[in-house]
C-alpha cells in the first residue's frame, strides 16, 4: 500500500485559508495521482525538462517538431543513460558517415560501429538538427510541424533507423509524455505534471530503478527485435500469443499468422520460438540446405531459417504434414 502522496498545508487551514490555494492544491494532488497511475518515470520527465528548451528552439529555428526531437532523444539515449550519451554526448545514435570530428566505437572499430562524439549534449542536439537538414530527410519538411505521426513515420521511411517499429515507438513516447504540446510551445501541462510527480516521489516509498525500468519497457516495447538475413523477428516469451505480438507491432493478426505459416487462429507460439514480424523468404538468400535433426518438423525449420512453408514444400517435393526423417536434406533454394 502506498503512503499518502502529498500534504498540503492549506487543507489544514480551510475554510479560514485562501480557497484558491486550496483548489490549486487539490488540482496538483489529482495530477499527482494521474501521474502515478500512468507509471510515468521521473527520469524521463527530468530528461524532458532538461532538453525541452533546446527542442523548442530547434522547432522554431529549423522546423523540426520539438516532440520528435525529444522522443528521439529519449529513445536513442534511454533518457540520457546510454553509454553513447554519457560517454560521447551522442543522444541520437548518429553514426560517423562524413564526420570529421571526434569519434567513438560501439564494439569493434569499423565504419558500421562508428559514432559521432560531441563536447556537450547541446552540441549533439545541434548536430542532430543539422543532420536532418540533409537531402535524405528534405521531404520531411513538407509535413506540418504539428503532425508528429507523419514525422515519425517519415523518419523511418527515410531510413533513420532499421527497427521496423521505430515510428511506433516514437509515437508511443510522444503520446505517453504528451510531448506534442511542445510543438505548440505551451509546456504548462507537462510542467504541472512534473512538479506533482516530484512531490509524490518525495513523500512515498518508491523504487526509482523499478519505475525507470517499467517506463522504459513500456516505451520500448516488450520484445527485443532481432535481425537475421535482413529480416526481422522476435523470440516468443511465456504467455505470448500471436495476437499480442500483432498488437505490439501494430500489425493485423492475419498478417502475423501468415508471416509464420499459422493456420489455426487459436494456436500459441512456443516459448523460445522465432516469430517473424515480416514476410519470410520464398528462397533463402544464402543457405542452400539444412539436414534435419531428430524431433524437428518442417515448420520448426521454416521458422528457424525464415523460409515460407509453401516454398519448402515445393522445393522439397513434400506434402503438407509429411513427417521428416532424421538426416533428411531440406533444400532452401
Amino acid at each position: 500500500m502506498l503512503k499518502t502522496y502529498f500534504h498540503c498545508k492549506y487543507i489544514d487551514n480551510f475554510p479560514n485559508g485562501n480557497p484558491k490555494r486550496w483548489i490549486c492544491c487539490v488540482f496538483l494532488a489529482l495530477m499527482c495521482l494521474t501521474s502515478v497511475a500512468q507509471g510515468l518515470s521521473s527520469v524521463f520527465l527530468e530528461y524532458i525538462d532538461k532538453y525541452k528548451g533546446i527542442a523548442i528552439r530547434h522547432c522554431q529555428q529549423y522546423g523540426i517538431p520539438a516532440s520528435i526531437t525529444l522522443a528521439q532523444g529519449l529513445l536513442e539515449s534511454g533518457a540520457g543513460r546510454s553509454k553513447l550519451a554519457t560517454g560521447s554526448n551522442n543522444h541520437f545514435g548518429i553514426k560517423c558517415h562524413s564526420w570529421e570530428g571526434e569519434r567513438t566505437y560501439v564494439g569493434a572499430a569499423s565504419a558500421y560501429n562508428c559514432y559521432r562524439k560531441y563536447d556537450s549534449p547541446e552540441d549533439g542536439y545541434e548536430d542532430h538538427a543539422k543532420f536532418l537538414q540533409g537531402s535524405r530527410y528534405q521531404r520531411l519538411f513538407d509535413i506540418p510541424v504539428s503532425d508528429y505521426k507523419g514525422w515519425a513515420r517519415g523518419l523511418k521511411a527515410c531510413g533513420y533507423a532499421e527497427n521496423p517499429a521505430y515510428a511506433d515507438k516514437l509515437i508511443r513516447l510522444i503520446e505517453t509524455y504528451e510531448l506534442f504540446q511542445y510543438d505548440l510551445n505551451q509546456p504548462v501541462m507537462a510542467k504541472a505534471k512534473e512538479e506533482s510527480t516530484a512531490t509524490a516521489e518525495a513523500e512515498q516509498t518508491y523504487d526509482e530503478e523499478q519505475a525507470y525500468k517499467k517506463a522504459y519497457d513500456k516505451a520500448f516495447m516488450e520484445h527485443v527485435i532481432h535481425r537475421k538475413w535482413d529480416k526481422y523477428f522476435v523470440v516468443a516469451k511465456h504467455g505470448d500469443t500471436y495476437e499480442s505480438i500483432a498488437l505490439e507491432f501494430s500489425k493485423k493478426l492475419k498478417d502475423i499468422l501468415d508471416y509464420n505459416d499459422i493456420t489455426d487462429r487459436n494456436a500459441r507460439p512456443r516459448e523460445g520460438e522465432r516469430i517473424w514480424v515480416e514476410k519470410k523468404f520464398d528462397r533463402h538468400p544464402s543457405v542452400k540446405f539444412y539436414v534435419a535433426k531428430k524431433g524437428e518438423t518442417l515448420h520448426s525449420i521454416s521458422q528457424e531459417y525464415g523460409v515460407r512453408m509453401k516454398s519448402l514444400l515445393k522445393l522439397n517435393a513434400m506434402k503438407p504434414n509429411e513427417e521428416l526423417i532424421t538426416g533428411q536434406k531440406i533444400f532452401f533454394q
